[in-house]
């Protein structure tokens, strides 16, 4: 059976359209590239559009991959104030939620340890 994957210009996905012909030269066009193979397809695959416990894990790992670097407290602004105290150091916030426990003497949401300073952090 002959294969045809094609790209639209605006999908990222490949999709998979049997050829009707047994020729694979007949079928091919500008923009497309052509594989003849002689196993069927597997019952495995499904179809776009249909849902299943991989894809939606993989939903649920995207999502919380874009949420671990956002600050703890306003969720809206990078991890980038790092709280200091002693030796060590947490980076959980956004400099300004940072500063805000810093002013209100609030004690490290992870540890309970007095905040002593406040440093901003850049990612290179």
């Amino acid at each position: 059976m002959c294969r045809l994957n094609r790209l639209d210009s605006g999908d990222v996905k490949k999709q998979m359209n049997p050829i009707p012909t047994d020729d694979c030269e007949d079928g091919s066009s500008f923009g497309a590239s052509t594989t003849c193979e002689s196993q069927e397809q597997p019952d495995d695959w499904s179809q776009p559009g249909c849902s299943s416990d991989k894809r939606d894990s993989d939903v649920v790992a995207l999502r919380n991959a874009a949420t671990a670097d956002l600050c703890s407290i306003c969720m809206a602004r990078p991890k980038c104030g790092i709280l200091v105290h002693g030796r060590t150091s947490h980076r959980l916030t956004c400099y300004k939620c940072a500063l805000q426990l810093q002013k209100r003497n609030q004690p490290c949401p992870v540890c309970r340890r007095r905040i002593q300073r406040v440093v901003r952090n850049f990612d290179a």
